[in-house]
């Protein structure tokens, strides 16, 4: 049987459709353990209607713990199934998610972790937006530093991911101590310990749902969402499994920043952009030569604000062709 774990908090708007993409799924073993952490929207009554219709729905109520972690964690200890899912409430699994996934791990035991890809979707389902489609013959254990950023684009693939029960007593569930960022973490962690026996499969398996306002404006809770990214690198680099990997350790860091700081001036929200390129000025892991990078990046884009300004005709595309390279 198949664990689909799913937290949910105030998502009246779209959890219906989520838990009827699970309903459809082609393969009909699993359960779905619904933790609602304190939802005061009509999710709780959208979820009483499934867990009436269908007894293969479960639902649990928590207080409101604002975290990710302990939410995954708390369906893993409800989870009865020998594989474990994960769904967020406003995300979708394709109708043959769950079969093209078991079908891997039963032509190879050995296997602990199966991994897709998946699709970016807009509120109103469409889709807008693919991330790569994984091909494990570039990911060669022995040269991390070349494909690095390969491996980072697993990042935020747990949703497109299907994991023997058994795994977790080996590696670990989630960290509570990471607010955000602890699916990457896990990631990040199952390849460090298990490399061999995960598989990727070029198959979209997960619709993400990008909403208007994913991304908060709060420069508060931005600098919050990259330091816990920061944290489970450093979780990650500490690990000792890794020591003869020779990383280039302030590379690692300093793409980190400039990738949240060019999200954050393509939504042209620069005063948070300015932020965290400040705060990577000052991360001991970056190396002089590289602050000067980003400080010449700095420079580039106030030249570039100031031109806007000035010439608010100017063409735009062009000035961000130029400073987004």
């Amino acid at each position: 049987m198949i664990s689909i774990i799913m937290p949910v908090h105030n998502e009246e708007r779209f959890i219906k459709e989520a838990i009827e993409s699970i309903i459809n799924q082609t393969y009909k073993d699993w359960e779905l353990i619904i933790i609602d952490d304190e939802s005061t929207d009509k999710s709780p009554l959208i979820i009483k209607d499934f867990t009436e219709r269908d007894s293969r729905i479960k639902y649990v109520k928590t207080e409101r713990l604002k975290s990710p972690a302990k939410l995954r964690n708390l369906g893993l200890r409800n989870a009865k199934g020998q594989y474990i899912s994960f769904l967020d409430s406003d995300d979708l699994f394709y109708e043959n998610s769950l079969e093209l996934l078991l079908e891997n791990f039963n032509k190879d035991e050995r296997l602990q972790v199966i991994t897709g890809t998946k699709f970016y979707i807009d509120e109103d389902g469409s889709e807008c937006e693919k991330q790569f489609v994984f091909d494990e013959n570039k990911l060669d254990i022995k040269n991390i530093n070349k494909n690095f950023n390969y491996l980072k684009s697993w990042w935020g693939t747990l949703g497109s991911c299907m994991i023997k029960r058994e795994f977790f007593d080996e590696i670990g569930s989630f960290n509570e101590d990471l607010t955000t960022s602890d699916d990457g973490e896990f990631i990040l962690r199952a390849f460090v310990n298990a490399f061999s026996k995960i598989k990727f499969i070029p198959k979209y398996i997960y619709k993400q749902r990008f909403k208007n306002g994913s991304l908060t404006k709060n420069s508060e809770r931005a600098l919050e969402v990259l330091g816990n990214r920061i944290k489970a690198y450093e979780l990650f680099l500490k690990n000792p499994k890794i020591a003869s990997w020779n990383l280039n350790i302030s590379k690692i860091y300093l793409n980190t920043y400039l990738h949240y700081a060019k999200q954050w001036l393509k939504l042209k929200d620069f005063k948070i952009a300015y932020l965290i390129i400040g705060k990577s000025l000052s991360d001991p892991n970056i190396k002089f030569l590289q602050k000067a990078r980003i400080f010449t990046r700095y420079i580039k884009l106030k030249l570039r604000d100031s031109l806007i300004h000035l010439f608010p005709k100017f063409d735009e595309r062009f000035l961000n062709k130029f400073f987004f390279r």
